[in-house]
């Protein structure tokens, strides 16, 4: 049941092909997972070695690391996510703070005049 060819709807990438069937042949050799992780993550090509894993899972020979492996992929993304994550906006500038806090103050004025004028 397993897919062990390119993964459709996937555009060919000539290396990634091979270092998938590196991890197809040595399926034990933790260092060839490791290679073509490495080389998803710097090419952004997670998703296509997340379906290539996910095909895998329910093989009965390769089925529990390549759900262990799908795992790592899915942390690998988000830790991908959380490394190009902008910081978050910083507060109201300080100009913009003693604006409002002027045009208020100006305000509360104008209306204890007239509320004193009476």
């Amino acid at each position: 049941m397993s897919d062990d060819g390119p993964t459709p709807g996937v555009e060919g990438d000539p290396v990634f092909d091979a270092l998938w069937e590196q991890v197809l042949a040595s399926w034990d050799d933790e260092a060839r997972h490791h290679a073509v992780l490495g080389y998803a993550l710097q090419t952004e090509r997670l998703a296509a070695l997340a379906e290539r894993y996910r095909a895998l899972k329910d093989d009965p020979a390769r089925g529990a690391r390549a759900a262990k492996k799908l795992e790592a992929v899915a942390m690998a993304a988000t830790q991908l996510l959380l490394a190009t994550k902008s910081a978050p906006p910083r507060g109201v500038p300080w100009p913009v703070t003693a604006l409002g806090a002027a045009v208020s103050l100006a305000l509360l004025v104008y209306v204890l005049r007239l509320l004193w004028a009476r």
